[in-house]
């Protein structure tokens, strides 16, 4: 019922619920990715909410939205 993935950044893996219901012809499956860094699609979702490049820019930059974090970071922030 519980899967363990590998994170990186984070030690011992993530764990998760697998899938409650097991089904004998439609057999379903768990994502095995790992989740995205913190801030990793930050600069993508402000580029389709209308955001242009110079704006993101400057919204990184004055620390009004946080980029992809460092390994070191996600480490501490997880722990």
């Amino acid at each position: 019922m519980v899967v363990e993935l590998e994170q990186p950044g984070v030690r011992g893996g993530v764990r998760q619920l697998g899938l409650p219901v097991k089904l004998g012809r439609t057999p379903g499956a768990h994502n095995r990715l790992p989740g995205p860094a913190l801030g990793e699609h930050t600069e993508q979702v402000l580029a389709e909410a209308g955001y242009t490049t110079e704006q993101i820019a400057e919204l990184l930059d004055s620390g009004a939205a946080a980029g992809a974090a460092s390994s070191q970071q996600a480490t501490t922030l997880r722990a």
